[in-house]
């Protein structure tokens, strides 16, 4: 840039700025016009945006970018941040500055022909001034506006925190607010819902990490409390079927993750939640870190009286429990898919890849150590009881 640049631009600077709030109403009508979030006056009228133009078109003409650091009150910055606040995407807002800046230069151009003293040099070196602040404000816009909807964003995720935690711990959010809970989570107050409680691992960060993107994509809306140990999330499904939600949450989970009954009323979110965090830390019958609660009615009687299941549970199955693990779980497993078969050996050793046998002996020794015969209607009784009642609160480490 020479020397007569600036001088050139401030020459012309005086009668441009005699006309600016006609070129500020100007540059309003065609942003107006080119965007749809600048025609809606709930955003900002049509006076307010002639402000906005107006003053970015003094700072344009009155300052030179010496310094890339402003402080929040000058208009780049100021006119970033209140646009973001004011939900105007960031294409959006360097569209109309954009526009705005073409007006303006076309004016200018043409202040500098009218004028009659301005060389052909000195209208390239004001165009080179000129684009120089622009692509300086418009960094400064740009800027503002992402620091702004970071912020918002921030803010946002912690409102909705601490939502979720008020709404599954209970008894804070009363029936009279769930409507304003529903809309703050952006979910039906009615509809298809899932609590989650996924325990973090040792030194692994987030036990869900991608999770409410990944979610999204099965049309699922989820809310999330992320604290030092768990996370804890509250799901709204577009169906009754959860099984596209919990397959998205096994392909994600890196800790132990339970999920409670489905409901489909806000208020019993917090019996949900207590029952997720049974789940989670039950001890699942696969290699899956996501365990569901089942609404049986052992599994309620468990998860109503824990303490007194878990002593069950040792009474019973003392003997097998003081098993090596690979010998106990064999034996667990084996009567419980025996179970899921009705009761028959052969499919049940189909599920196994065992022969029949083998079943009817682990049967056996399962019915030795207890004292409980699985041929005896009574004794199965209690082994079912029993072993669900282990699975969901035994008192030793999880596994």
């Amino acid at each position: 840039m020479s020397a007569d640049g600036p001088r050139g631009l401030a020459r012309v600077a005086p009668i441009v700025r005699t006309d600016l709030e006609r070129l500020a109403r100007a540059a309003v009508e065609k942003i107006v016009a080119a965007s749809e979030f600048y025609r809606d006056p709930e955003r900002f009228t049509r006076e307010e945006l002639v402000g906005y133009v107006l003053r970015n078109y003094e700072y344009v003409l009155d300052h030179e970018p010496v310094d890339d650091t402003l402080d929040d009150g000058a208009p780049p910055r100021l006119t970033g941040r209140e646009h973001a606040l004011g939900g105007i995407p960031l294409a959006d807002v360097l569209s109309a500055y954009r526009i705005g800046f073409a007006v303006l230069w076309d004016a200018v151009a043409q202040a500098m022909v009218d004028s009659g003293t301005v060389s052909h040099r000195e209208i390239v070196d004001a165009a080179s001034e000129m684009w120089w602040r622009a692509d300086h404000f418009g960094q400064a816009v740009t800027a503002a506006h992402r620091d702004a909807t970071t912020e918002m964003l921030l803010r946002q995720e912690r409102e909705r925190s601490a939502t979720v935690e008020a709404l599954v711990t209970g008894p804070a959010v009363g029936r009279g607010s769930l409507g304003e809970v529903a809309a703050r989570l952006g979910m039906p107050q009615r509809g298809h819902f899932l609590v989650v409680v996924a325990v973090a691992v040792p030194n692994a960060g987030d036990p869900l990490a991608g999770i409410s993107e990944a979610l999204r994509e099965h049309e699922v809306v989820s809310a999330w409390r992320l604290a030092s140990r768990e996370a804890l999330g509250l799901l709204s499904l577009s169906t009754p079927d959860p099984a596209a939600a919990v397959s998205c949450l096994e392909r994600h989970a890196v800790g132990r993750v339970g999920v409670g009954p489905l409901f489909g009323e806000l208020d019993a979110a917090p019996q949900a939640y207590y029952l997720a965090g049974i789940a989670a830390r039950s001890r699942g019958r696969g290699d899956s870190w996501v365990r569901l609660f089942a609404r049986t009615p052992i599994a309620m009687l468990v998860a109503g009286a824990p303490d007194v299941a878990a002593g069950v549970a040792t009474d019973v199955l003392g003997p097998v429990l003081a098993l090596p693990e690979q010998d106990r779980n064999v034996l667990l497993q084996t009567f419980e898919v025996w179970l899921d078969s009705d009761g028959s050996i052969p499919v049940a050793g189909t599920r196994l890849y065992c022969h029949a046998n083998t079943v009817r002996y682990r049967l056996r020794k399962l019915g030795e150590l207890t004292g409980r015969p699985t041929d005896v209607p009574e004794a199965v009784a209690d082994l079912a009881v029993a072993v669900q009642a282990w699975r969901l609160v035994g008192d030793d480490d999880r596994v």
